[in-house]
């Protein structure tokens, strides 16, 4: 039985659930879909301005200043959402918190598609006007779905080591190597009552 504090969160949204955990902090996971092939049905700025009071004036640029192109809006909306709710997830807060406390810098404008892999680590997060990036560290990753259909992840944690990729999983590799519970086996039932006594945030 490991005697070390495992942290972990998930998200899902659209096609994907993502997972993410640690043994060195807390963590917090965000994902969004990022980019899809059908034109947006509507602008974004009625949406951002719906939800003016929840972005700084550095991020309200950032999604509208930036480019006129309705698609590459969508996307920058997307990304400070998930950068904001990943944050929120890592404090264990959930909606009560003024997200407009919240300023990311923004360092990377765009991902490289041809590397699929690429993490970003650069995005800037200032809290009530103070940089905490000291203290936390962002890391962001773009899934790949068929169709050329994105999904970007948003991870929010206290290690200072970098974030391993993200790797999509289907429900086969999942429960490859799973076997049920068996209250009968020693030590099983005892895990499962220990789980069934964790504190929720």
């Amino acid at each position: 039985e490991s005697t070390e504090k495992f942290d972990f969160n998930l998200s899902h949204h659209h096609q994907l659930v993502a997972i993410a955990g640690t043994f060195d902090g807390l963590v917090g996971c965000d994902t969004m879909e990022y980019r899809v092939n059908t034109p947006p049905r509507e602008p974004v700025e009625p949406l951002t301005n719906l939800l003016r009071n929840e972005f700084t004036k550095n991020e309200y640029d950032f999604i509208l200043n930036k480019t006129k192109d309705e698609k590459i809006r969508f996307r920058h909306f997307y990304r400070l959402w998930s950068l904001k709710e990943s944050y929120v997830k890592w404090l264990g807060q959930g909606v009560g918190f003024t997200l407009s406390r919240m300023n990311f810098c923004i360092k990377t404008d765009e991902f490289d598609e041809k590397n699929p892999q690429q993490v970003l680590s650069d995005t800037i997060l200032e809290l009530d006007n103070k940089s905490v990036n000291d203290q936390l560290r962002f890391d962001e990753q773009i899934i790949y779905l068929p169709n050329n259909e994105q999904q970007i992840i948003t991870l929010c944690s206290s290690t200072k080591t970098n974030c391993q990729p993200f790797t999509e999983l289907n429900i086969d590799e999942i429960l490859k190597n799973c076997t049920p519970l068996n209250e009968n086996k020693p030590g099983e039932e005892k895990w499962w009552n220990n789980f069934q006594k964790k504190t929720t945030k």
